[in-house]
């Protein structure tokens, strides 16, 4: 009996350190997509706290990011990493010509118009990408993904490690540019107060621009360095508008920490449920937690009172 019982010990402890080891890999997975999500929605952040505008078409322009770091790679072989030198500009360009040419011009509409313009600017890209490229989906490669490292007993992928930390370079340089720069204190001072930073000489209009410009790039970069982890297709674009905007609402409207904060959760909680209970309902997990948030504080976790 005594023999019977120590080895139901022993095996229960292995058990016990198998499960804390896969745990640990599962959470570090979270974080790591986690991060890459926080990179994909400050742009969203960003939009919503300065230009205030239902960007539904957010996660399409991802879309087309995501289709130009896979095309680079075929025609030209472009590396992923360098591809984002490419894309930053290219679509830092393609957001101040969209707000100059488009967005700027719906954005004294009525909150209805402007939320129905961009559904459907977000159902043209997803059938401009649907007839130009069909809706065979395709994969982008990263140079790391045959490369792992050791974790808990199991392993991970070196493309998870090196983009997270690429994100988050990414993520906490516009941070520091938004809060050391005079660009950046101009963009959250007509965040918090457009009519004040008017009288205080400050280029509203200019300010719209580059907000634009710089979260649509933001958002490109995101998408380069997701796409490797994912699939690239003409309706990725709104699962990712609809990610995008869970995780800014979670985090609180307007707010960059919270964008990083949101992302973190959402990887972390969709990490979990794949482990404890199946891949098929991770996204269902985060929306429970994204519904719990907004019952009980509806700001967001680190979201101010909304404006009127």
């Amino acid at each position: 009996m005594k023999t019977d019982l120590k080895i139901l010990n022993t095996i229960f402890s292995f058990l016990v350190v198998i499960m804390d080891g896969f745990l640990m890999q599962i959470l570090l997975r979270g974080i790591l997509v986690g991060g890459i999500y926080a990179l994909l929605s400050v742009g969203l952040t960003l939009i919503f706290g300065v230009l205030e505008i239902p960007h539904f078409a957010y996660g399409d322009i991802m879309m087309l990011a995501m289709y130009t770091c896979f095309w680079l790679q075929v025609f030209t072989g472009t590396p992923l990493f360098l591809s984002i030198i490419i894309i930053f500009p290219l679509y830092l360009a393609l957001g101040c010509v969209l707000q100059k040419t488009i967005v700027g011009r719906i954005m004294d509409k009525p909150v209805l118009s402007k939320m129905l313009f961009m559904m459907g600017f977000s159902l043209f890209l997803q059938g401009l990408a649907l007839f130009l490229w069909t809706a065979d989906t395709r994969f982008v490669k990263s140079e790391l993904e045959n490369m792992y490292i050791d974790v808990g007993g199991g392993k991970i992928s070196l493309t998870y490690v090196v983009n997270f930390i690429i994100a988050m370079i990414v993520f906490s340089g516009f941070y520091i540019w938004l809060q050391k720069t005079y660009m950046g204190k101009a963009i959250r001072a007509s965040a918090q107060n457009k009519e004040l930073a008017l009288v205080s000489g400050i280029n509203i209009q200019k300010i719209f621009l580059i907000s634009f410009g710089i979260a649509t790039a933001m958002s490109a970069i995101g998408a380069v360095l997701f796409a490797p982890i994912y699939y690239v297709g003409p309706f990725v674009g709104i699962e990712l508008t609809i990610k995008s905007f869970m995780i800014v609402v979670l985090g609180g409207l307007g707010s960059i920490e919270g964008a990083l904060l949101g992302g973190l959760i959402i990887g972390v909680v969709e990490a979990l449920s794949s482990y404890i209970l199946s891949s098929e309902v991770k996204e269902l997990s985060a929306f429970i937690i994204f519904l719990l948030v907004l019952l009980f504080r509806p700001k967001g976790l680190l979201g101010k009172e909304v404006r009127e």
